[in-house]
C-alpha cells in the first residue's frame, strides 16, 4: 500500500517537469515588440536591445506563428493588410513615450508658458447672503502650447487631433482663489484634452463652484451684488506661466436664468499682483458678475404686511374710546412685527458696517407703532378725565375746536372754541309749602271754627235722616262743649303734622333729584368737552402719524438705486 501511495504521488512532479522542459523552447516574444506591425517584421530593420540575431529569428517566426494561430481560429485566413496597429493607438504612444508630465513644457528654462482662460458661466445657483457663498455652474476653457505632444499628421493616417486624458498629461495648476469649498478638485468632472498636431492643447471642464463674495446688504431686498471668480496659478509665477484672457466679456450663450438674480454683467479683467512673500509678478484673471436681485418675492411676504400692519396699528386712533380695543390692537401689531423681524434677521448675514434696509423699515415701524400705542394711553386718558367732574381748561377747549375745524371734525367739537367756562350748580335749601303749614299750625295761625254743638248729637235733618224715635235731644253744657272742642283742636294738630311731615319728604325728593339731574348735566357737559377734544386730538395724531410714516417711507426708498433708476 506504501508502495502505490509513493507511486500515485510521483505522477503530478512527473507532469510539472515535463512542462517545464516544454515551455523552455517556446519562444517569448518582447515588450518592444507588442506595438510593431508586421511590414516592420518583414523588414530586417528592426531591433530589439538585448536580443542576438539567433533569438530575434526564432522571436520572429514565433511571432508569425502565434499570429496564424489566433486568425485560424476565427476562420479567417491571414491577411496581411488587417495586420497593421491603429495608428491613432500608434500615435498616443509617440506622444506619451519618454512624457513627463511633472516638467513644464517649454524649449528652455526662460521660456513662458502662456495660458488663456476662458470662462462661461451657466447658471446661478444660489447665494448664501450669512455665509457670504456664491454657488455657480461655470465651463472652463485652458489653452497652451505643449511642443513635446506636437508631431507630423503624414506620418500617421493624417490624423490632425487627439484626445488624451488630461491626466496624462501636463497641466498648469489654475486654481480659484476665493474657492470655498473643501471638496472643489473633487468635483471637478475630469475631461480629455484635445491636442493638435501643432502642439496646440485644449482643456475643457466644468464645475459647480462655491466661492467666497462679501455682501452689500445695504438696500436688501432691492441690492445689487458684485462678486468675483479669481482665478491663478498657485505656485508658477508670471516668469513661468502667464495667463491670458480669452475677451474681457465672459461668455454668457449658454447661461440658464436664475428666479431670483437678475445678471447685469460679466466681465473679465487680467490683473498683474505683488504678493509680500515674493518679488516676482503673480498674473490672474478675475471675472466679476453683477447681479441684480429680484425684489418681488420679499415686497409680497415681508414688506407688504409690514405696511398693512402698520397701518392696522393706526386704526386704533379711528376706535372710540368706550371700545377698549386701541392699545390691544396696537400691542397685537407690535406683536406681529416682532416676528417678521426674526424671520428676516435669519436670513441677513450679522454684519455691524451697515444695516439692511428692510431692517431699518420694520424698526421705524416699531417705533411709530410704539409710539402710536403710548399717544392712545394719553387720548384714552383724557377721554375719561371728565369723569371725575374736571372741568377742561378754556384755552384747551378753545385750540380743540380751532384744530377740529381745521381737520374737518364734525358734530360738538367745532363748538368747542364757543363755549365759556361753567359754573358747577349750587343747591339752597328752600322751604317747601309742608313745612309752612306746619309752622303756622304751630305758631296758631290755624283756627278751628267754634261749634256749638257736637256733629254727631246736632239735631240736623241734612246730615242723616233719622226716625223719630231715634232722636235724643240732649243739652250740651259749656264744659263738654269746651272738651270737644279741645278734642277737635288735638286731632287737628295731629292731621296736620302728619300732612306736613309727607310733603316735606315728597319735597326732599323732588329737590334731591332736581340736584341730581342738574349735576348730572353738568357732568355730561363736562366729560363731552373731554370726550370732544380727546375725539379732535385722535384725528390729530392719525393725521400726523400718517403724514409722518409717508414722507418717512418715501425718504427712506427714494435713495434705492433700483427704485431710483428704475
Amino acid at each position: 500500500m506504501q508502495e502505490f501511495r509513493g507511486k500515485i504521488m510521483g505522477w503530478p512532479v512527473l507532469g510539472l517537469l515535463l512542462l517545464e522542459s516544454l515551455l523552455s523552447f517556446v519562444p517569448v516574444v518582447p515588450d518592444q515588440l507588442q506595438n510593431v506591425s508586421y511590414t516592420e517584421l518583414e523588414s530586417e530593420n528592426v531591433s530589439v536591445t538585448g536580443w542576438n540575431t539567433i533569438e530575434w529569428n526564432v522571436t520572429k517566426s514565433a511571432y508569425y506563428s502565434i499570429s496564424e494561430w489566433e486568425t485560424n481560429i476565427t476562420d479567417r485566413p491571414p491577411m496581411k493588410e488587417e495586420r497593421t496597429v491603429d495608428p491613432e493607438r500608434l500615435l498616443r504612444a509617440h506622444l506619451l513615450k519618454g512624457y513627463n508630465k511633472a516638467v513644464r513644457p517649454s524649449r528652455n528654462y526662460s521660456e513662458v508658458l502662456t495660458v488663456t482662460l476662458g470662462v462661461a458661466l451657466t447658471q446661478i445657483i444660489s447665494l448664501d447672503e450669512r455665509n457670504q457663498i456664491l454657488t455657480s455652474n461655470c465651463w472652463l476653457s485652458q489653452i497652451w502650447i505643449d511642443d513635446k505632444l506636437s508631431w507630423n499628421p503624414e506620418d500617421f493616417a493624417n490624423i490632425t487631433s487627439l484626445l488624451i486624458p488630461v491626466e496624462q498629461i501636463f497641466r498648469p495648476d489654475i486654481l480659484l482663489y476665493n474657492n470655498a469649498d473643501s471638496e472643489y478638485y473633487h468635483k471637478m468632472i475630469s475631461t480629455n484634452a484635445i491636442i493638435q498636431h501643432t502642439g496646440n492643447v485644449t482643456w475643457l471642464s466644468t464645475s459647480i463652484i462655491r466661492s467666497t463674495c462679501e455682501i452689500d446688504v445695504r438696500f436688501f431686498p432691492f441690492d445689487k451684488q458684485v462678486c468675483s471668480l479669481k482665478f491663478a496659478s498657485w505656485t508658477f509665477d508670471g516668469f513661468a506661466v502667464d495667463l491670458v484672457v480669452v475677451t474681457e466679456v465672459g461668455d454668457i450663450s449658454n447661461y440658464l436664468p436664475s428666479m431670483e438674480w437678475d445678471l447685469k454683467n460679466f466681465t473679465a479683467k487680467r490683473n498683474i499682483v505683488y504678493y509680500s512673500c515674493c518679488a516676482e509678478p503673480y498674473p490672474d484673471i478675475t471675472m466679476t458678475l453683477s447681479m441684480q436681485r429680484r425684489p418681488h418675492f420679499y415686497i409680497y411676504n415681508h414688506l407688504a404686511p409690514c405696511g398693512v400692519a402698520t397701518l392696522f396699528a393706526f386704526l386704533g386712533f379711528y376706535a372710540p374710546g368706550e371700545s377698549g380695543e386701541k392699545v390691544t390692537l396696537g400691542i397685537t401689531t407690535l406683536l406681529s412685527l416682532t416676528l417678521f423681524m426674526l424671520m428676516v434677521g435669519e436670513a441677513m448675514p450679522p454684519t455691524a458696517t451697515t444695516l439692511p434696509l428692510i431692517t431699518l423699515y420694520y424698526g421705524f415701524c416699531l417705533i411709530v407703532i410704539g409710539l402710536s400705542t403710548a399717544v392712545q394711553v394719553f387720548t384714552l386718558n383724557i377721554h375719561y378725565r371728565g369723569a371725575r367732574g374736571r372741568e377742561a381748561p378754556l384755552f384747551l377747549k378753545h385750540l380743540a375746536g380751532i384744530v377740529g375745524q381745521a381737520l374737518l371734525v364734525r358734530g360738538r367739537a367745532s363748538l368747542l372754541r364757543h363755549s365759556v367756562r361753567r359754573k358747577r350748580p349750587t343747591h339752597e335749601r328752600r322751604q317747601s309749602s309742608g313745612e309752612a303749614l306746619f309752622h303756622g299750625s304751630a305758631s296758631g295761625s290755624l283756627t278751628t271754627p267754634a261749634r256749638k254743638g257736637r256733629p254727631s248729637r246736632h239735631n240736623n235733618e241734612e246730615q242723616a235722616p233719622l226716625a223719630a224715635s231715634e232722636l235724643v235731644i240732649t243739652p250740651v253744657t259749656p264744659d263738654e262743649q269746651r272738651e270737644d272742642d279741645l278734642r277737635n283742636q288735638q286731632l287737628v294738630r295731629t292731621v296736620a303734622h302728619r300732612l306736613t311731615t309727607t310733603l316735606s319728604q315728597v319735597c326732599k325728593l323732588i329737590d334731591n333729584s332736581e340736584r341730581r339731574y342738574k349735576d348730572r348735566v353738568y357732568f355730561d357737559e363736562i366729560a363731552g368737552e373731554w370726550t370732544d377734544i380727546a375725539h379732535v386730538l385722535d384725528k390729530l395724531l392719525l393725521v400726523t402719524f400718517l403724514a409722518g410714516t409717508f414722507g418717512l417711507t418715501l425718504a427712506m426708498f427714494i435713495d434705492v438705486p433700483y427704485l431710483r433708476d428704475g
